[in-house]
């Protein structure tokens, strides 16, 4: 990350000027700093959905009956199992990946 104030800025301005002109800036900036984190997080939802569907589009065309598997006791029952080779619980492995749209 760039340092922009030098130890020469502090000794030639003073800690005082230098924190003022910071809070000056970060004031001026914050409200467009909260429209890109709000974009940001809108479009972040909008991929999380895309995502999904996409997902579920392939499923639906690779495998019809995967809601079917999805709702039976038995697979449910699996998911709450450990995963041998990572000792993660399948369920959480399945809630990742679906999140990645894998």
């Amino acid at each position: 990350m760039a340092v922009w104030l030098t130890q020469q800025d502090v000794q030639d301005y003073g800690p005082d000027v230098l924190d003022f002109a910071q809070r000056a800036a970060l004031h001026a900036l914050q409200p467009e700093l909260q429209r890109v984190n709000e974009q940001n997080a809108s479009l972040g939802r909008q991929l999380a959905v895309e995502r999904r569907r996409a997902l579920y589009q392939a499923l639906d065309q690779r495998m019809p009956a995967w809601r079917d598997v999805d709702n039976d006791p038995q697979f449910i029952a699996w998911l709450h199992g450990i995963h041998a080779l990572t000792g993660l619980p399948r369920q959480r492995l399945l809630d990742a990946a679906v999140m990645e749209g894998d």
